[in-house]
């Protein structure tokens, strides 16, 4: 953003006509003007305004703003609204938007329309009403003609950071020799949308999960086809016997699981579709975009075709090939599970005061190894996604609450140009519900270390023994009392300006260098901004405004939205009422729901993978619990000759099952430690320079117990039930 009197001047050296530019590198540049007001949402509650006005919107060259219904262009003393902004603007086209300026007066114009406006991120996540009015409008709001904003696109290299960041700094000195004051360029990544790292960590969760339930997919028909040829044994050898192939039999089994393969095509390729259309909304919505077309390309269909049919073959190959070698002999010799004692059957037989039932269970539980494996395989990874889904969103919200109490302050108050600070202290001091009250500054600056390798800055000058703000010093130390020329980075300036503790850095502040001491370096909170901290007394002699205030932070008696928002506006009517201007306030708790909302459309997407993990869970188990029940239906038939009741044998069967629950949910919270700290990391670096702050979820994890409990006795019920009512007729007629 830009600042100077001589715009048209300043226009025509950089634009000879409408097609050529007087630097070769710019192909295209635009003006506007923009201007920072309030909207009163409802009584005492404010959200910011962000105007805009351009010359010509018929003639738009970048950034374009589109119409989306009512008026355009603009009528004269009348607003348009981004179309995603009107809801939170509380108004419909036709009411009259109440705009309070920086001085405190309120002017209100009617809303004439909507517009589509795809340069400014979504005004329902960033919390901000953007409204667009015509340039006369614009000056009579103002006071001031001319603009303030300075849009250009690069001629080439149009993917090139480093090489727009050069032509950008080429602009801005040849702006600063017009006598222009360069408050920031900004370049935005190439091909990136506003709320490009939230589509990346969602992508990123997504990608992650869906790949480890990729291999839980294959594990699950893995036992599935196991227990199937373990069922079937005799059969195997009844087919060889009279005639029948090893190859033949694998080709029966492996078609047996192409089925399995197509029917779940049937029922995954719609959902596919639908879960397409409904995650496309999503980012669409993130980024105030509408999705003209949810046709998907027919290379995903032929994608998700091949792998539904190759996957189902790959995991059933191997249990097929082993389960169809046995001969003829064994196979027809075969009786379910063989009764040779082992270590656990001898151990058991010298416990003593425990439940025969619950010996026999825990036996049972060892008897087939391998089918229990792959049991444990399925419920370890699905226990070990589950928590981990769990403890990526807690941490989520850990990284949230140290964000809001890194900056622990109830209201901020962002001030139209600098006043006398004693007096705003004094001012905002004696408001009710006021309880402390700081003077901060905050300036933008840029580092810059050669033609081609800069960086825009935020330095915010703080008091050194402040106490709304509580950093993560990562090396060094915080600022002290008497610093004046001394600074702290966060880890984004510090990696972009590759500075230590101990270093000189240069950053350029309204046109000037000013050199620094780098005394620390603390954790960076804010997604990807270069912050520097220095004492507000520092910050205000570099740039000459000693004794001025330009920002107030100030905390409250109470913590709730509403007593913040009361205070919050009775600050504004107090100093507007004393001729301070304001450009815009906000309070932490409606900063801790934007930023709620934000992190809320990741962890309603793990929510609902961690479902889809617990519904295989429970299919393993209730798989598992069948095949014991039909292999041991003769040894049901003994326990019934010898007097057991229809409960003690579904009780054996039910505590199996919760037994092999219990212990996937000890290896799968084991083995979520790791899995979840990688996607932690990876969610962090997704939304910033550092990963998240990891907080391993105990809750989700007892949460897997309860589940996996739960889920054990839900899916063996019907399968044990069924095994208590065989009759000893029908036990004895079994074949198996």
């Amino acid at each position: 953003m830009f600042k100077s009197p001589r715009w048209r001047k300043i226009r025509a050296d950089l634009r000879v006509n409408k097609t050529r530019t007087a630097l070769p590198e710019i192909a295209a540049v635009q003006v506007r003007r923009s201007y920072d007001a309030r909207v009163e949402v409802s009584p005492g509650e404010f959200v910011n305004l962000q105007l805009f006005a351009v010359p010509d919107y018929e003639a738009q060259a970048l950034n374009r703003i589109q119409p989306e219904s009512g008026a355009w262009p603009p009528p004269d003393g009348e607003i348009l609204i981004e179309r995603l902004a009107l809801d939170l603007a509380g108004r419909a086209e036709g009411d009259r938007l109440p705009v309070t300026l920086p001085n405190g007066t309120v002017i209100a114009l009617p809303i004439a329309g909507q517009t589509l406006d795809l340069s400014v991120g979504a005004a329902n996540i960033v919390n901000v009403v953007y409204g667009y009015v015509s340039m006369t409008t614009m000056e009579q709001i103002t006071g001031e003609s001319g603009f303030n904003q300075l849009d250009i696109r690069v001629a080439e290299n149009a993917d090139d950071v480093a090489y727009i960041t050069q032509v950008a700094n080429q602009v801005r000195d040849l702006l600063e020799q017009r006598g222009v004051i360069v408050f920031a360029a900004v370049v935005p990544p190439p091909g990136e949308p506003f709320s490009y790292v939230f589509i990346v960590a969602l992508l990123l969760v997504l990608g992650v999960i869906g790949s480890l339930t990729f291999v839980l997919s294959g594990f699950l028909i893995i036992n599935v086809m196991s227990a199937l040829i373990s069922q079937q044994t005799r059969q195997i050898g009844m087919m060889k016997a009279i005639g029948a192939r090893g190859g033949q039999i694998v080709r029966l089994y492996l078609t047996l699981a192409a089925i399995f393969g197509v029917l779940a095509l049937m029922i995954g390729l719609p959902l596919a579709w639908i879960g397409s259309r409904l995650l496309a909304g999503l980012i669409g919505g993130l980024n105030n975009t509408d999705i003209t077309s949810t046709a998907l390309p027919w290379w995903v269909f032929a994608l998700q075709i091949v792998i539904g049919l190759i996957v189902p073959l790959l995991a059933a190959l191997v249990p097929v090939l082993v389960g169809t070698r046995i001969s003829v002999r064994r196979a027809l010799d075969a009786r379910g599970i063989s009764a040779r004692a082992t270590l656990i059957d001898r151990l058991i037989s010298r416990v003593r005061g425990i439940p025969r039932p619950i010996l026999l269970s825990f036996r049972n539980t060892f008897r087939q190894r391998f089918r229990l494996a792959l049991t444990l395989l399925t419920l370890t990874l699905a226990g070990a996604i589950f928590a981990t889904v769990f403890t990526v969103r807690n941490s989520l919200y850990v990284t949230l609450d140290e964000a809001l109490a890194y900056d622990d302050y109830d209201v901020a108050v962002n001030l139209g140009q600098a006043f006398p600070a004693p007096e705003l202290i004094e001012q905002v001091s004696a408001i009710d519900g006021v309880t402390a009250v700081e003077v901060w500054a905050e300036v933008s600056g840029r580092y810059q270390a050669d033609e081609t390798t800069s960086a825009e800055v935020i330095l915010r000058g703080v008091p050194p023994t402040s106490a709304m703000i509580e950093p993560q010093v990562l090396a060094g130390r915080w600022l002290e009392a008497g610093d004046i020329n001394a600074i702290v980075l966060n880890g984004n300036l510090a990696d972009a300006a590759s500075a230590e503790v101990g270093d000189q850095i240069d950053l350029i502040l309204r046109g000037q260098p000013v050199t620094w001491e780098v005394v620390g370096v603390v954790k960076a909170i804010y997604v990807l901004e270069n912050i520097g901290y220095t004492s507000e007394a520092g910050l205000a002699a570099a740039i000459g405004e000693e004794g001025q205030a330009r920002a107030l932070r100030i905390t409250t008696e109470a913590s709730d939205q509403a007593f913040q928002n009361d205070v919050a506006a009775a600050i504004t009517a107090q100093l507007s009422a004393d001729g301070v201007l304001i450009n815009s306030t906000q309070t932490t708790a409606a900063l801790a729901d934007d930023l709620s909302l934000r992190f809320n459309v990741l962890v309603g997407a793990l929510l609902v993978l961690a479902g889809l993990l617990a519904i295989v869970g429970g299919l393993s188990i209730a798989g598992t619990t069948s095949l014991n029940v039909i292999e041991r239906t003769r040894e049901i038939g003994v326990m019934r000759s010898v007097g057991a009741g229809n409960g003690q044998i579904l009780s054996i069967f039910v505590l199996e099952a919760a037994f092999v629950g219990a212990l996937g949910w000890v290896f799968g919270s084991l083995l979520a430690l790791p899995i979840s700290r990688a996607l932690s990391d990876g969610v962090g670096l997704a939304f910033s320079s550092s990963p998240l702050t990891y907080r391993f979820d105990l809750t989700g994890a007892l949460l897997w117990l309860g589940l996996a409990l739960a889920l054990a006795l839900i899916s063996s019920f019907l399968p044990a039930r069924r095994a208590s009512r065989l009759t000893l007729r029908e036990v004895l007629a079994y074949e198996g």
